[in-house]
């Protein structure tokens, strides 16, 4: 067996719409378009995900591979909070965030162990997501019932166009993460904390970030040495 293991990680974008002097979750998802390097994959919803480059932590790459995939730019994290660990050896220090869920597939094409966390990340209401033709197409918001239906009737009503198999209609190795997510989302204090998230104006970009860079300089130098 081949434990090679490779890192991604997975954004789930929302954003928050006022109607009517509601507050109104939306979640993003578009449909993923790999024909040659991931055909069985093709033609199916997904979250954007991406694998993480040299010198990246897992948060910055989300939010590389939503710029990417979606044009679209995180602007809070959930859960807020930033996790710095303690020092290693020497200069080295370990960065890292409660992710709102972890993904560990162990069976795929090839034997490869693919592992990440899943971040939930807000965008402004006024974002219009501009998919990467190269990687996806066909971008939708779905509402927090959509969510639900999608995660546990794999018939969902909007199907992805040109899709063929009636019996799947989400991105396979992303679906534990969509169904963490609508279990959540049968709370009422879970959506409370969703639409109120970024009112302590905790910004990615700002108070995160910050501590980062300040970690980060001595441990890429460290990293390029090894």
């Amino acid at each position: 067996m081949n434990n090679t293991k490779r890192q991604i990680t997975t954004i789930i974008p929302f954003r928050v719409i006022q109607q009517v002097g509601n507050a109104v979750l939306e979640f993003y998802v578009h449909t993923r378009y790999k024909p040659l390097v991931s055909p069985e994959y093709s033609n199916l919803y997904e979250f954007p995900v991406g694998g993480v480059d040299e010198n990246e932590d897992s948060l910055e790459a989300g939010l590389r591979e939503l710029k990417e995939e979606t044009g679209m730019i995180g602007n809070h994290i959930y859960p807020p909070q930033f996790v710095q660990l303690t020092i290693i050896s020497g200069s080295d220090k370990v960065a890292g965030y409660d992710s709102f869920y972890n993904l560990e597939m162990q069976e795929t094409t090839h034997g490869l162990l693919w592992q990440g966390p899943v971040f939930l990340v807000r965008v402004s209401s006024q974002e219009t997501p501009v998919p990467n033709p190269t990687e996806a197409k066909d971008p939708l918001w779905l509402s927090v019932q959509e969510i639900i239906e999608l995660a546990y009737n794999q018939n969902f009503q909007t199907r992805p166009e040109h899709f063929e198999d009636t019996n799947r209609t989400f991105f396979d190795l992303q679906l534990p993460a969509l169904r963490h997510l609508a279990t959540k989302l049968l709370s009422k204090e879970f959506k409370s904390e969703l639409i109120n998230l970024g009112e302590q104006k905790q910004q990615i970009g700002s108070e995160i970030t910050s501590n980062l860079r300040e970690i980060k300089p001595k441990w890429y130098e460290t990293k390029k040495l090894l």
